[in-house]
């Protein structure tokens, strides 16, 4: 399940929820803040988990510097994927 998708069924959730519908516009705008709100939430988590392997790793920088560099690296694949969807 995309980001986008999750975006959208959480703005049919609210959608439901409320007692006046959203417009189209209303419905876009919801829809981009949620996306938003999962991005920057795996931005949270990516950086917690390079913050905990180079604690993990200590004294072996080497090995901590290419997780994270690996980390990074599929965090910049997801992101573009996101961007992607557009």
């Amino acid at each position: 399940m995309t980001l986008k998708s999750l975006a959208d069924d959480a703005v049919r959730r609210i959608n439901a929820a409320i007692s006046t519908q959203l417009s189209d516009a209303e419905r876009i705008t919801v829809s981009r803040i949620v996306e938003q709100a999962l991005i920057d939430a795996v931005n949270d988590v990516t950086q917690r988990y390079r913050d905990t392997t180079k604690s993990y790793f200590g004294e072996d920088a080497d090995k901590a510097h290419k997780l994270a560099e690996e980390i990074k690296r599929a965090k910049a694949a997801l992101i573009s994927n996101l961007d992607g969807l557009r």
